[in-house]
Parts: structure tokens; sequence; C-alpha cells
């Protein structure tokens, strides 16, 4: 583990990261957690838990640091793998209208290429 970082498990529940700014990571989920959303998927008849999944990440990990009502000059940053994010925001059930704080898009110049390139 490197210097001043956590898990998300470790995080939540958390109040000792409110009012300090934190850099999350979001990356796809193991195959085991994957299979077991697909089964709950199956078995309630809907197509969104995963997605759903992984918003609430987001929105449990910004909410360590943000608070409830935002207080302060705290800043929530989130790299997210590009292919993740682009099946999050293609997702027919609009899963990123869940998340509970804003979300900002920042693309590098090599992201910008391939955006533009893929049309």
């Amino acid at each position: 583990m490197l210097e001043d970082t956590i898990t998300h498990m470790a995080a939540r529940g958390s109040n000792a990261l409110i009012g300090r700014n934190i850099l999350q990571t979001m990356t796809f989920m193991t195959p085991d957690e994957y299979e077991q959303m697909q089964a709950l998927n199956a078995w309630t008849g809907r197509r969104d838990l995963i997605g759903l999944r992984h918003v609430d990440e987001f929105n449990q990990s910004a909410g360590r640091n943000l608070g409830f009502r935002r207080r302060g000059n705290v800043e929530h940053h989130l790299l997210v793998n590009r292919r993740l994010f682009e099946l999050l925001a293609t997702s027919s059930a609009q899963v990123l209208g869940r998340a509970r704080y804003e979300m900002r898009l920042h693309v590098d110049r090599q992201d910008w290429y391939e955006i533009k390139r893929a049309g």
C-alpha cells in the first residue's frame, strides 16, 4: 500500500476523511462480484445492478470527505477506467444519474483523440 491510502471498504462509515481532499479510483469489479451481481439481476429481473453498484461506491466514498451538504472547500477526484466510464455513461439504465455529487469530465489529449476518432 502507498502512504495515505485506504481501501473503499476501510473508508466506508469512517468520518476521518471529512474535510480532506481525496483521489478515488474506480475499476471493474472482480469476476466473482460480477457473477453475483448478474445473478441478482436475473433473480430480480433487473439489468442495472452492476452499474448501480459502481455509482453507489462513488457516492459512499465521495460522501466520506464532502459530507451530506458539502461543507468547505474540499475536493474529491475520481479516476475511472475509460472503458468502464463509457459503459456507465451509455448504460440504458442511465446509472450516472444516480450520483449524489456532480461529476465533471476531464479528458487528456489521448482520450480526446480516441473520442473524436470513435465519432
